[in-house]
């Protein structure tokens, strides 16, 4: 087995936050830990970029992110340190291709002036999200991987035998619940 030191734990814990970081990255004390590092940083930054106190949050509130999915295509990541949303967008009448939006949230600077909305950047399904201007290089991996993934999901779909997926009792009991939910709509 390899033993991940602290500090390695806090640059990756940086993916992502990189416009938060000012100046030298952040390096982890002797006797600290990677999230107390992290949380610091974010408080921080919070702080100086968009005038939020973050002092009275424990580091969990600061850190940490919770996925709640709305039915039926649409992700929140809610948290300080990460907010996200996905969506998954029919692409025509194509039930093998999808649209996958992502949208990165950010709280308004301390000075108030909204910046401009961002681009629509379009990455077709052979290209690579790291190649998106502005996109943190380990989200554009993780990204990558995702859309990889969901070929070979898809391509798994289509090669089963008895033509019907079968979900795990608790690991996939989401996908179940979606997938009864989405039957109950169409029998209606």
């Amino acid at each position: 087995s390899v033993e991940v030191t602290e500090q390695q734990v806090l640059d990756g814990m940086l993916m992502g936050d990189r416009s938060l970081v000012d100046g030298e990255r952040p390096k982890v004390p002797e006797g600290s830990t990677a999230r107390e590092v992290m949380a610091k940083q974010m408080r921080d930054a919070y702080l100086t970029q968009f005038g939020i106190d973050l002092s009275g949050m424990s580091n969990s509130e600061v850190l940490d992110s919770i996925k709640y999915s709305l039915f039926p295509n649409l992700f929140i990541f809610t948290g300080i340190s990460l907010r996200i949303l996905y969506q998954y967008r029919p692409l025509g009448n194509d039930p093998d291709r999808c649209l996958f939006d992502i949208l990165f949230m950010r709280p308004v600077p301390k000075d108030g002036v909204r910046p401009d909305p961002a681009p629509v950047t379009y990455v077709r399904e052979h290209e690579s999200y790291r190649d998106v201007p502005g996109m943190d290089p380990g989200f554009g991996l993780l990204f990558d991987q995702d859309t990889q993934i969901m070929r070979w999901q898809n391509e798994g779909n289509h090669a089963t035998v008895k033509g019907a997926i079968t979900y795990s009792n608790y690991m996939e009991s989401r996908l179940r619940h979606l997938h009864n939910t989405l039957d109950k709509y169409l029998k209606a």
